[in-house]
């Protein structure tokens, strides 16, 4: 895939472009050279300003701008393929009002 198409889904992120483009050729996610840059990287990643002027929330990740965002995504997900399980834990997490551990 071209770099050009690549950053324009997933933003300017050298480490989330990289990971993206490895993923898409089916070899697994790309393996940042440091802590400390994949530290910075996702603190990029995490602005809320990083998504503009590209596909998040359109064609890539979560489906934004709605009011029930989580069930437009479950049908987009679903209609790509991806199938949902349901697994519960041994212990129950919550009992009462309190986590437990």
């Amino acid at each position: 895939l071209q770099d050009g198409v690549i950053r324009s889904a997933f933003g300017e992120s050298s480490a989330l472009v990289a990971s993206a483009r490895s993923i898409m050729r089916d070899n697994g996610c790309h393996k940042p050279s440091s802590p400390s840059l994949a530290i910075e990287d996702n603190l990029m990643v995490a602005n809320c300003s990083y998504k503009a002027n590209t596909t998040w929330g359109k064609e890539v990740g979560w489906r934004y701008v709605s009011t029930v965002e989580d069930v437009m995504t479950g049908l987009k997900v679903h209609s790509l393929g991806w199938h949902s399980i349901y697994h519960p834990p041994e212990q129950p997490a919550f009992i009462g009002c309190a986590p437990r551990n």
